[in-house]
């Protein structure tokens, strides 16, 4: 599986995120909505997982399953200075896995803290 690092300006942009921008069954597991905003920076695995960063944070997070979420997961640390985030608490054991400190912040979303060693 291959993690795609990609931005609006990419031409092909909309055909890796068009499917996820719109998709309702994304957002009943998140409980978030994406966009598109212009200084996001997407970590992809087409059609079946897609993250965001802008800054050091991160400020979307989905997978169809934890390998997959794990795989984003590890891209996004290797490449970026992450400090943390507030993701959906349904991939709280993934992001535990990876390093991240876990703590409650309202019912579906968990705030994240990151430091590398």
């Amino acid at each position: 599986m291959k993690v795609v690092r990609i931005t609006r300006k990419n031409e092909d942009f909309y055909l890796y995120m068009g499917k996820i921008f719109g998709s309702r069954e994304i957002e009943k597991i998140t409980h978030d909505r994406f966009y598109d905003d212009e200084d996001k920076i997407w970590y992809v695995i087409e059609d079946r997982a897609a993250a965001s960063v802008k800054k050091d944070i991160i400020k979307n997070f989905w997978a169809e399953d934890d390998e997959l979420a794990d795989a984003v997961l590890k891209e996004i640390v290797s490449r970026e200075n992450i400090k943390g985030g507030v993701l959906p608490a349904v991939f709280q054991d993934i992001y535990r896995v990876n390093g991240f400190s876990v703590s409650e912040y309202s019912r579906n979303f968990v705030e994240v803290t990151y430091e590398k060693d």
